[in-house]
């Protein structure tokens, strides 16, 4: 279940917008405003898009329009808006967040929005996190059926039995489990005020309230009436749509919730995700007027569509690419730092975003994603001399022999990286895999002289990463290089309170990390969706996040 809320934060969480390339839209006036259903392409169908602590991945778009949370990103590095809490504040000794909590706020159920309500949402997610401690790991799997006969004539021997499965993962409860991991408890104060009492303060709680699925807000009344496995399609929430009708690997609809809390809104009737996986079938849908966006666009309809003049492309640098190298295993050839330096100052990045990228894709030369400042480290350039130097230095200047793994669906840059380091003497046997592998090796690692490639958000926040992906507690990448006083400044960067420490102690990290090569980075790969121009007023990424603002939104008579 760990894993699950981590491929969460690879699939979800995001950076900042692209300028030049993406569309901000400017809010329109009350007039010639109406209402219409706003229909979406998506690719992913969906799942469990209704109980908080099963919502994974894709799932988040399709419930971003009914569930809602306490707090909300806000448009700098630390800060943090009011949603369904209007205010909170620490307590002095630090023991403590008091939220205020909205009034006048219903479930798409007609029950109140307020503290006990609160208390219940919260109280799920700390009783599955302490419901995981102590799980024994799952029985290990059956022994596979004896092969079948060879054919009549050429006769073989029975085949052998497959070998025994793996044993099952550690048990636990969903992956809502591991937010709030510093709340020890939930009181209730009055009826629109709680206290949420901390084991131990740090700044990942109120990210955790911000970017956790696990802490959108659900309606008891719902759950306790209809169960949890009926909650995983109906999302009973806050938001200002609400549920209408789902059919699996088909489509999504929701109606306008006319009981909102932001009065007068929304202005649509209603919203519909139309499953459509293929991408050239969603693709003939939005020119035939048949949806109105698509929610997940590649960097060749991107440009295909902006050329057209009739959409708008909004989009964020959305995931980070990198190699990981075996750099932990003293047996490997990549514990030897300069070896993974030599890969870096091999690969001609510019070139290959330029020729390959369609002006979406970004080089880029840090470890953590967006720390604000300047950690001063010297960006490795393309330099295939330097790579050979460093080759040598290592005693590697005959070269080496390696495999690169990588999702068989991540483009085709792979190649020219191939071409590139060949040029210096590292020859690589390309290996593509499948979705279902790729992930798996997120998590088990390469072993040898292995490489492989990594996905890491781009959020506009780099704590999102930090303890999913940078920590040594983390599940991901165990390959990574961490040294000690990596570790050491993220220990202390997650209990300081003071921000500019903060930015001096990011900086810090980033020096660490990128001086010590812990990956080599690539390119960010951007999120991309493609609107109908005639949708007015609607966030496509709300504050450089993946969520989908459309409450203010209209359409514009055709």
């Amino acid at each position: 279940m760990k894993k699950n809320i981590l491929i969460t934060f690879v699939v979800v969480l995001i950076s900042t917008f692209f300028s030049g390339v993406w569309v901000n839209p400017i809010l329109a006036g009350e007039k010639d405003k109406y209402g219409g259903v706003f229909k979406i392409a998506y690719g992913k169908p969906a799942m469990n898009f209704g109980n908080p602590l099963r919502i994974q991945g894709p799932d988040m778009f399709y419930t971003d329009f009914a569930l809602q949370r306490l707090i909300q990103s806000g448009k700098k590095l630390g800060e943090f808006e009011p949603l369904l809490a209007t205010s909170w504040e620490l307590a002095s000794d630090g023991k403590s967040y008091i939220f205020h909590l909205r009034k006048g706020v219903k479930f798409h159920d007609g029950t109140e929005f307020n503290a006990q309500a609160v208390k219940w949402n919260l109280d799920r997610i700390i009783n599955a996190r302490r419901a995981l401690k102590g799980r024994p790991p799952g029985p290990p799997g059956k022994k596979g059926p004896p092969g079948k006969k060879g054919p009549p004539g050429k006769g073989g021997p029975p085949g052998k039995g497959g070998p025994p499965g793996k044993g099952g993962g550690k048990g636990g409860p969903p992956p809502g489990g591991f937010a709030l991991r510093n709340v020890s408890s939930i009181d209730i104060v009055d009826k629109y005020t709680v206290r949420l009492n901390l084991s131990r303060w740090d700044n990942l709680i109120l990210r955790d309230i911000m970017a956790s699925n696990s802490c959108r807000l659900v309606s008891p009344a719902a759950i306790e009436k209809n169960g949890e496995k009926w909650s995983n399609t109906h999302p009973v929430g806050t938001g200002p749509f609400k549920f209408k009708a789902f059919k699996r690997n088909l489509y999504l609809k929701y109606d306008r919730f006319d009981e909102y809390w932001e009065k007068g809104l929304p202005y649509l009737d209603g919203v519909e995700i139309h499953s459509i996986r293929d991408m050239m079938t969603s693709l003939a849908s939005l020119r035939a007027g048949e949806v109105d966006a698509l929610n997940e666009i590649d960097r060749v309809m991107a440009a295909e569509l902006a050329a057209e003049g009739k959409y708008q492309i909004s989009g964020i640098p959305g995931l980070r690419i990198f190699i990981v190298a075996n750099a932990n295993d003293p047996n490997s050839v990549w514990s030897d730092k300069r070896m993974r330096e030599a890969i870096e100052y091999a690969i001609d990045k510019e070139t290959i975003v330029k020729n390959l990228g369609r002006g979406y894709t970004k080089a880029f030369y840090s470890i953590i994603p967006n720390v604000p400042g300047k950690p001063g480290t010297v960006p490795r350039k393309y330099d295939p001399d330097k790579a050979r130097q460093l080759m040598k230095e290592a005693g590697r200047a005959e070269g080496v022999e390696c495999t690169l793994s990588f999702f068989s669906a991540s483009g085709n840059y792979w190649a020219a990286i191939q071409a590139n380091l060949a040029a210096v003497g590292i020859k690589v046997k390309l290996s593509p895999l499948s979705r279902q592998l790729f992930m798996g090796m997120m998590f088990s690692g390469v072993t040898g002289n292995g490489l492989r490639m990594g996905i890491m958000p781009h959020p506009p926040d780099p704590f999102l990463v930090l303890e999913s992906h940078i920590s040594p507690k983390s599940v991901l990448y165990k390959e990574l290089k961490r040294p000690p006083k990596l570790v050491q400044l993220l220990n202390q960067l997650v209990i300081e309170g003071d921000m500019k420490k903060q930015t001096t102690l990011l900086n810090q990290m980033e020096d660490v990390a990128y001086n010590s090569v812990s990956y080599i980075p690539l390119w960010s790969e951007p999120l991309m969706r493609a609107i109908d121009k005639n949708f007015k007023d609607y966030i496509a990424f709300f504050n450089g996040m993946m969520e989908f603002r459309v409450q203010n939104a209209w359409f514009e008579k055709r």
